[in-house]
């Protein structure tokens, strides 16, 4: 199990990265602004 949230935390910080967050922050500003820090 360690293996599989170590591969969800990594694709979780590609996601991020891809600057896709800027469509999270479109519909949740809360989650935008603390992925920008």
């Amino acid at each position: 199990m360690r293996a599989l949230r170590s591969l969800y935390e990594s694709a979780s910080a590609a996601f991020n990265f891809t600057g896709l967050f800027e469509f999270n922050s479109a519909w949740d500003p809360v989650w935008g602004e603390r992925s920008l820090v």
